[in-house]
């Protein structure tokens, strides 16, 4: 018994550095078949792309917030030109160059453009960055008020006989 014990036990010794030596020869095998460059190369070319896209989505919210900034101003300038409007309807009111009905009917309609300018000012705060299709759309939203905006103006124009 003694005897069988101490053979399986030479075995055990005699194939424990076998196991490691496998381990040696494959990273040895990895090392000539140039397995650490590879990988090193397939990292830096991973960590380029990667750089790259963060690049073009940075240019991307740069552009977007650019639009943003352009599109609030105009959003300012359309309710400075609103409220010349109403006060030259104010004016106009005093000196009786237009009716009562004719002037709450141009309130109601810059009270209308005035909300609606609100309402996309906010909703490109609220966008942020937002995509560029919904930027887009906001300022194809906001030539539409300013067209309707100079319609307004002309209109009040033509009713004060200006």
């Amino acid at each position: 018994m003694r005897r069988l014990v101490l053979a399986s036990a030479a075995l055990l010794l005699a194939g424990a550095p076998l196991g490691g030596c496998q381990t040696y020869l494959d990273a040895k095998a990895d090392v000539i078949s140039g397995g650490p460059q590879a990988r090193e190369a397939a990292a830096q070319k991973n960590l380029e792309a990667a750089r790259q896209e963060n690049q073009k989505l940075q240019d991307q919210q740069l552009q977007i917030q650019r639009d943003i900034e352009r599109m609030e101003k105009r959003l300012a300038a359309a309710r400075a030109e609103l409220a010349k409007s109403d006060q030259a309807l104010a004016e106009a009111r005093r000196q009786s160059k237009i009716s009562q009905v004719e002037a709450d009917r141009f309130r109601r309609e810059m009270a209308d453009l005035n909300r609606e300018i609100a309402s996309l000012d906010l909703e490109l705060q609220a966008g942020g960055a937002s995509n560029d299709p919904q930027v887009r759309q906001k300022e194809v939203q906001l030539r539409e008020l300013e067209r309707r905006k100079a319609d307004l103006e002309r209109a009040i124009q033509l009713s004060i006989g200006n």
